[in-house]
């Protein structure tokens, strides 16, 4: 009987065994676009993100960010920590930034207002191939990239936006001389476009569609982002893989 009882205690420690490995398996499976998006963050040094950051009105007023980089950081993070990819969060002006040469970096927000996006794209896209010019016009905010205009559109009396386009730009950290470094560009033409941008990076369906036709070592997609409810819905309009010599 003490044999059948503990026979009967190992059958069930092995079931439960299997089924955890089977959820292990299942889940590894499920996430298998975005774990190879991000293939080799979490083996290294970690992740540096930069976000726009200002001055407060008074002298005493600390940093500020935006509301909608804020809730594309909160999007990420999840993510980020799924994989096992330790990050930490610095300013974007070249002066304070931190931990910007030995790590991987994130950078949320275009050259307007992110100053280490600026000079990371002045650095890259020489010898990446790629011209991105930014249209800041009021009538219409729009990327050009390698000469298309995407072009931000509005409702009738220009309160609401109907279309807004984001941009990412995965590349070698221009900041180092470790090749192995990379730097993932997230921005938009307002904060609707750098959401749905960093959605494509977090998104199985979407990673999966920018990986079958891309590299994720170097690429540069443009994505368009409409509202939907309380979501953003996205669509992936450009792709293409970029050098990293």
């Amino acid at each position: 009987m003490t044999a059948d009882f503990i026979l009967n205690i190992v059958a069930g420690l092995a079931l439960l065994a299997l089924g955890f490995i089977s959820r292990q398996l299942v889940a590894r499976f499920q996430t298998r676009a975005t774990r190879r998006l991000w293939r080799g963050f979490s083996g290294k040094a970690g992740l540096t993100i930069a976000m726009t950051n200002w001055k407060g009105p008074t002298p005493r007023s600390g940093t500020r960010t935006s509301f909608g980089e804020v809730r594309v950081l909160i999007t990420l993070v999840p993510t980020l920590v799924r994989l096992g990819i330790p990050y930490r969060l610095t300013e974007s002006t070249m002066r304070t930034a931190t931990e910007i040469t030995r790590r991987d970096l994130l950078l949320i927000g275009g050259p307007n207002v992110n100053e280490i996006s600026k000079k990371a794209l002045e650095l890259l896209l020489p010898r990446l191939g790629i011209t991105i010019e930014i249209d800041l016009a009021a009538t219409s905010r729009a990327f050009v990239i390698n000469g298309r205009r995407y072009a931000t559109e509005y409702g009738g009396d220009r309160s609401e936006i109907q279309l807004d386009y984001g941009v990412i730009v995965r590349c070698p950290n221009p900041f180092s001389a470790n090749p192995h470094l990379s730097a993932t560009i997230v921005m938009g033409s307002h904060g609707l476009g750098t959401t749905g941008a960093a959605l494509v990076l977090i998104d199985e369906y979407l990673a999966g569609l920018l990986l079958r036709r891309t590299s994720p070592a170097g690429f540069i997609a443009v994505v368009g982002a409409r509202r939907a409810g309380d979501e953003t819905a996205v669509e992936i309009e450009y792709l293409q893989s970029l050098s990293s010599t």
